[in-house]
């Protein structure tokens, strides 16, 4: 039994960016839908659409946000249970209009071959600023007991990002400009700390976000942690 993408990373950065389109959606897939304003103090207030049920189990929730004041950005990470199959487009709305923000989302998917009994569940989350490097990291964290785990990281760099080195992490970029950073491993290991970073030219600032999801029971969970470098 393992994790695979159920569907690549949908990115999309437009002025006024609220709806993310995305396909080969099956039941029981984890949907992550990722986004970054350029400004703080307007935050998510639900997700509606995308193949996922509108209230009640499965339905979108919050992971974890960064508002952060010092880079001036507002990152959030969102997930929910797909519930239908196909082609499906997710509506974000915010707390303030930002018909004048430009705004990057990016939608992705996960299956762990399990249908719509997978119990998908958030382990461990959290947020991490790095100050002026070439090089900058995501937050590092841990899937405790459970092996069926993925972890995804969204950060954004302020000049432009690109590709770590860490090793089982794929890296895709989202954004015009080429400055939003997504990372993600599919095949963790069960009690072992990840931490994947990214690279930009030239140095500049960063903030990021690193959530692990898992596909097993959360019965079985033992402690987990994350830690800020």
């Amino acid at each position: 039994m393992a994790i695979t993408r159920s569907f690549a990373p949908v990115n999309v950065s437009t002025t006024n960016q609220v709806t993310v389109t995305y396909s080969n959606v099956t039941v029981g897939d984890l949907v992550i839908i990722s986004t970054n304003l350029y400004t703080t103090g307007i935050h998510v207030t639900g997700i509606t659409g995308g193949g996922v049920p509108a209230s009640g189990a499965g339905s979108f929730q919050k992971a974890i946000l960064l508002d952060d004041a010092t880079n001036a950005v507002h990152l959030e990470v969102w997930w929910g249970i797909a519930n239908a199959t196909g082609s499906h487009t997710a509506t974000v709305a915010y707390s303030a209009s930002v018909s004048a923000l430009f705004i990057d989302q990016c939608a992705v998917g996960f299956t762990a071959g399990l249908g719509s009994t997978t119990p998908w569940n958030v382990v461990a989350s959290n947020t991490i600023s790095n100050t002026t490097n070439p090089t900058w990291n995501y937050p590092s964290g841990s899937p405790d007991s459970r092996s069926l785990a993925v972890y995804w990281g969204w950060g954004i760099f302020n000049s432009t990002a690109a590709a770590g080195s860490t090793s089982g992490f794929t890296y895709n970029t989202s954004a015009q400009d080429g400055s939003v950073l997504c990372a993600s491993n599919p095949s963790l290991s069960a009690s072992t700390a990840y931490q994947p970073n990214g690279t930009g030219s030239p140095s500049d600032v960063s903030s990021a976000l690193g959530v692990i999801f898992s596909a097993a029971n959360p019965s079985t969970q033992n402690s987990n942690f994350f830690m800020l470098f």
